[in-house]
């Protein structure tokens, strides 16, 4: 795998949750401005200068992982995390089973390369546009809310990691900058619905 080049990976065959993520995946991947539109990043913990971080890591294949955490290589992306536990109300031994699971999708991208001719924060534009791309997936149960304030709200499970990039760690909310124009970012909280035979 080439770093500025990642595997936009999508599960064959899902089952489960992934299925629900394959199908959110393929929709956001629709949106022209989108360069990535990662599934599933799961948490890892790392050393980075000195300290240990948590940062996301999108699989590739191949034993190979991609950090989709903002960097340069994209005009925008967006990873999903899982954010609760899963949850099933009556449990079917040799059934079929309606499951849910709450999820985010993080997105980051540059506005400046999105749409040059605007020159201001549209981040309720590409909100719409994410949402009218999900909200026909059977899997999208419902929309449970929306930050784009602060990093370390975005960015929540790994705001360590943003932390660790900056010099000057007592004040990494101002030295990091990465919600500021032309760079923007937001979290969508979702419930995803999806079914599982056991």
């Amino acid at each position: 795998m080439i770093y500025s080049n990642p595997n936009n990976l999508i599960i064959p065959n899902p089952v489960g949750l992934d299925v629900a993520i394959v199908e959110l995946q393929k929709a956001i991947a629709t949106l022209p401005y989108i360069s990535a539109a990662f599934g599933r990043a799961r948490t890892h913990k790392e050393t980075v200068n000195g300290d240990i971080v948590t940062l996301p890591k999108v699989y590739q294949g191949e034993k190979e992982y991609y950090n989709p955490m903002p960097n340069g290589n994209f005009v925008s992306s967006t990873f999903m995390v899982a954010t609760g536990p899963e949850k099933c109300e009556d449990y079917q031994q040799f059934g079929q089973n309606d499951l849910e699971r709450d999820i985010a999708i993080i997105f980051w991208g540059d506005l400046s390369q999105i749409d040059n001719s605007k020159d201001y924060i549209f981040l309720e534009e590409i909100k719409e546009d994410l949402l009218k791309a999900i909200k026909y997936c059977k899997c999208f149960k419902s929309y449970n809310g929306y930050v784009d304030e602060k990093y370390s709200e975005v960015f929540k499970e790994f705001s360590s990691y943003l932390n660790s990039q900056s010099r000057d760690t007592s004040n990494a909310e101002i030295t990091t900058q990465y919600l500021m124009y032309p760079y923007a970012g937001f979290r969508m909280n979702l419930t995803l619905t999806y079914t599982q035979e056991c």
